[in-house]
């Protein structure tokens, strides 16, 4: 099959913070409904989203890392969040907050459903640097991805116990025991901050930590738990959205199995 050659022209598209673009797709990725906000914003009608591929509006600008995030999410029946550079028919662009979930029937995965927001400008500042990033190193340009390890504090831990020890040596015999009360005197008092809270947010991380954390909330250890927060935000704001889509949608009982 021919690759065609995408047109694209440097001009986004805006939309108001109260539309939310809303459609589904079956298990492959093809289209099986589009509202009224998402056919005006992207610049097609409704008979010509439904039935293709919803990367008839990727645009170029996305790595694949970041789509190999989200499909990875969805087929272990989680929901995902992250921003996201759409095209639209005349090659013109259009930046969402994209939260997309699987659709559940009878306990099994028969879709997708995505609504998009409109992303705040300081998000699409992140995720166009991110997302430049990971475009380089896929055109080979520049060598490593990006990590979803929360940063270490490895040196500075292994600096103090440098100067522990040092201090240790100084003070003779005694020294050891004079310097490991005050250490448990510590870790009694701050016992959930060393080891209740750290494992936590590793509990946190393998639930829920994703790529696009590293553009919502950053890279320090905190940020998983802040993460997790928008997910919680991005899912009430979506089953609001839902329940104006009812309204309009003629078939809403599917709607109601998204959640």
């Amino acid at each position: 099959m021919k690759k065609t050659q995408v047109h694209l022209i440097d001009e986004e598209v805006d939309f108001p913070a109260n539309e939310q673009l809303v459609s589904t797709t079956d298990l492959q990725g093809v289209i099986t409904y589009a509202n009224d906000h998402f056919c005006r914003v992207a610049g097609y009608s409704r008979a010509e989203l439904i039935g293709q591929h919803h990367n008839m509006v990727r645009h170029p600008d996305m790595p694949k890392a970041a789509f190999a995030d989200l499909w990875g999410k969805l087929k272990q029946g989680k929901p995902w969040r992250g921003m996201v550079k759409n095209r639209c028919k005349d090659g013109r662009y259009y930046w969402v907050d994209a939260y997309v979930t699987p659709i559940f029937e009878q306990g099994r995965i028969n879709g997708y459903q995505s609504v998009r927001s409109r992303a705040a400008p300081e998000m699409k500042a992140v995720a166009g640097r991110t997302y430049a990033r990971l475009k380089s190193v896929e055109r080979g340009e520049r060598k490593g991805g990006l990590s979803l390890r929360p940063m270490r504090h490895g040196l500075a831990i292994v600096g103090v116990l440098l100067m522990l020890a040092g201090g240790a040596y100084l003070m003779g015999p005694w020294g050891p025991l004079f310097t490991l009360l005050p250490l448990l005197w510590l870790a009694l008092i701050y016992r959930d901050t060393l080891i209740t809270t750290p494992r936590y947010l590793r509990q946190l991380a393998d639930e829920y930590d994703s790529l696009t954390r590293l553009i919502y909330s950053g890279e320090d250890a905190s940020a998983i738990a802040d993460f997790h927060i928008k997910l919680l935000q991005a899912r009430i704001r979506t089953v609001l959205g839902r329940v104006d889509e009812w309204t309009m949608r003629p078939s809403p009982c599917r709607i109601s199995r998204c959640i």
